[in-house]
């Protein structure tokens, strides 16, 4: 075999013992990505239904508990004329000394006189008749004739405070039973882990989304790289930026087929020409033969 023949045959080995570990390489790239992919699609479903869950739990304890409460204490109806007005997390409710929400002095641990107001307990109405116990407030400020600001005791968050809505009517009472105060601030309790485990679940929403987000971001890009970046200036030296490493896969096969094509012809002409050598070097040996053998000394001298 020629130089040149050996010299292609080994551009075409190693063309193809690189067709191969690219393709080894893409495969392997591709499926690690798909699981990433998909692992990342199954906790985003997970995390969305343990929402949904604790979101139907939420509600199914918020009526178990409206319903607990009803029906205790002295009570006040605000119609939706009248109904509380909303100052941060402050009530300002149209009722004072003269509905009957007295003060009265109290000393405390250090024999300090204190004006302690009555607790009011908190309800409000929706469009289906139904009551929902908006939870226990103090007066926050001496209470006027007709008007009295009230201050929540617990933490109300500013998603619990957009809930907050005396559109259908509000309801005040004065007191609820022990047994049943207990329950409530239970439920209260119940319903504020509830709404942990929602905002919980949404961060956890939020992240496996821009996780997905990642991972469908770098599937594209792996996906470029494959078939190719029309966005990208080609580079004649490294097609495979711009054109994908498939299309320059595709063309250096090809290009290794045209070189085995003209190898192939090369060879078909070497042979074809060594042939014809070889005939016209038989002919000139019979033309030799034919010759007539010299008749003196003289003649056959060199």
């Amino acid at each position: 075999m020629t130089n040149l023949g050996k010299t292609a045959l080994a551009l075409t080995v190693l063309a193809l013992i690189g067709g191969f570990v690219l393709a080894a390489m893409l495969g392997k790239y591709h499926n690690a990505w798909s699981q990433t992919l998909a692992t990342a699609r199954e906790k985003s479903e997970a995390a969305i239904e343990q929402r949904d869950q604790a979101e139907l739990q939420l509600l199914t304890t918020q009526a178990e508990l409206a319903r607990t409460k009803l029906g205790w204490g002295y009570e006040w109806s605000l119609s939706a004329q009248n109904a509380p007005q909303i100052n941060g997390n402050v009530l300002s409710v149209p009722i004072g000394t003269q509905q009957g929400i007295n003060v009265r002095n109290v000393n405390d641990d250090q024999g300090q006189q204190q004006r302690v107001g009555p607790p009011i307990h908190v309800f409000t109405g929706d469009q289906n008749g139904q009551s929902r116990y908006l939870g226990e407030f103090t007066l926050a400020g001496e209470p006027g004739p007709n008007q009295s600001s009230l201050q929540p005791t617990w933490f109300v968050s500013p998603e619990e405070l957009q809930t907050w809505d005396f559109s259908n009517g509000t309801r005040l009472r004065s007191q609820i039973p022990p047994g049943e105060r207990a329950a409530v601030e239970g439920a209260n309790q119940q319903v504020q882990r509830l709404r942990e485990g929602i905002l919980q679940a949404n961060r956890n929403i939020a992240e496996q989304q821009a996780l997905l987000a990642s991972v469908q971001e770098q599937l594209d890009f792996r996906k470029k790289e494959l078939l190719g970046n029309p966005d990208l200036e080609r580079i004649p030296e490294r097609p495979e930026y711009s054109d994908g490493l498939v299309r320059a896969l595709v063309d250096t096969e090809e290009e290794r087929n045209e070189i085995q094509d003209a190898v192939d012809d090369l060879r078909r002409r070497i042979k074809s020409a060594a042939d014809q050598r070889d005939a016209l070097l038989s002919q000139l040996s019979s033309l030799i033969a034919e010759l007539p053998r010299a008749s003196s000394r003289i003649s056959q001298r060199p």
